[in-house]
């Protein structure tokens, strides 16, 4: 009897193990994708993007906005973009770029709430300020407004790289320089040039909790270079 106990629990334990591996393969598996923005919960006060990564041998990926397909379109990163990116936490979720594709769509949401399904994950965003009952879960999300689109439909190209199709890295400051000039950039930061060149370090384009794209309040983000009595 224990033998055949023990006989069935192997088993078990095997058809978990096929049925793991199985679900990890699907294309629409969860863990396979990666929704960079926008956030749970996000009250959308920009332009929205849906950006979302999944490994690059996955060839198709569904989404819906209130039951509604979307089309997401595909790119994959250039082998040409070798440094580290500035993003941390869209960074952290891509993972290895050349292992990866990016899939995004720009989004006009109507003020309220909306669900919003890629793969099978499934979030609620709200267009605009989220009312006051789901104010508790609900966060905002600021990002750049949309550039010029090229054939695509997307403005990625106004800030990063395109090489041959593929997304390169964003250059900063001359990505910026050609919106943003040295003199207001240095009148709005108060602040000496050099350092500013790394837009990255303070700001997130692509969706920010804080207005002007900040990823966090000001005296944080200061004082990660300056110490705290010299903050103003």
């Amino acid at each position: 009897m224990n033998s055949t106990l023990r006989a069935m629990s192997i088993l078990a334990t095997m058809l978990t193990g096929v049925l793991a591996a199985a679900i990890a393969a699907s294309p629409d598996a969860t863990n396979g994708v990666r929704i960079l923005y926008p956030l749970p919960g996000s009250s959308c006060l920009g332009a929205v993007r849906v950006i979302a990564a999944t490994p690059n041998t996955q060839s198709s990926l569904t989404a819906a906005l209130d039951g509604v397909r979307i089309n997401l379109i595909r790119t994959q990163f250039s082998e040409t973009w070798q440094l580290a990116g500035k993003l941390k936490r869209a960074t952290e979720l891509v993972g290895s770029r050349q292992k990866a594709s990016i899939w995004t769509v720009p989004l006009n949401l109507a003020p309220g709430r909306h669900v919003l399904t890629v793969g099978t994950a499934k979030l609620t965003i709200f267009g605009g300020a989220a009312p006051a009952s789901a104010a508790k879960y609900s966060a905002p999300l600021y990002s750049h407004k949309r550039l010029a689109v090229d054939s695509s439909g997307l403005d990625c190209g106004g800030c990063h790289e395109l090489i041959d199709g593929r997304l390169g890295e964003v250059r900063t400051p001359s990505a910026c320089a050609t919106c943003h000039d040295d003199t207001s950039v240095q009148l709005i930061h108060s602040h000496v040039p050099q350092h500013l060149s790394r837009c990255a370090q303070c700001h997130d384009p692509h969706g920010a909790p804080y207005p002007h794209l900040l990823v966090d309040i000001k005296k944080r983000l200061c004082a990660r270079c300056h110490d705290a009595g010299h903050i103003k």
